[in-house]
């Protein structure tokens, strides 16, 4: 069993501390926002939340910190590189809206990413969503080849 430290978890859309104090982004796409019909309302979209709890901040960081060699998934925590390490993404809808911040995590090079799903229904919309982020040419690229970057891996 790999234990992985909280350092190396990215919590994209933020977390919720026990105390409450953290904030978590469940917002309207950010695409959909028009200053002037919106301005009453910009609490609820994502680009908003992202900026207001620190999650874009966060989670760019983070991937450069992978891009650097700095986080590493071993089993004895000691290596550098990115020879271990890997993307996993749970609970996510990949949903388009997402795109700015998910983009970033899918096209780190020569790192897998595993997207966990409960049954083939969710399963089936996860590759919807990840067709309308990735488009049909990287869709193919990174799921179909011999050695596929993206894995999916049932929960």
């Amino acid at each position: 069993m790999i234990y992985i430290k909280d350092k190396n978890i990215c919590h994209v859309h933020g977390e919720i501390s026990k105390d409450g104090s953290n904030g978590i982004v469940m917002g309207v796409g950010s695409d959909f926002y028009d200053e002037h019909k919106h301005d009453k309302y910009v609490e609820f979209f994502k680009f908003y939340q992202c900026y207001k709890h620190s999650t874009n901040k966060n989670y760019l960081d983070w991937i450069d910190r992978l891009k650097n060699g700095y986080i590493s998934w071993d089993t004895t925590f000691e290596s550098s590189g990115t020879e271990n390490s890997f993307i996993s993404i749970f609970g996510h809808s990949l949903d388009p809206t997402d795109r700015n911040i998910l983009t970033p995590f899918l096209d780190l090079k020569d790192i897998p990413v595993y997207i966990y799903y409960l049954n083939d229904m969710n399963r089936f919309e996860l590759e919807k969503n990840l067709l309308k982020i990735l488009g049909k040419e990287l869709f193919s690229k990174y799921l179909a080849e011999k050695n596929p970057k993206i894995q999916f891996k049932k929960i």
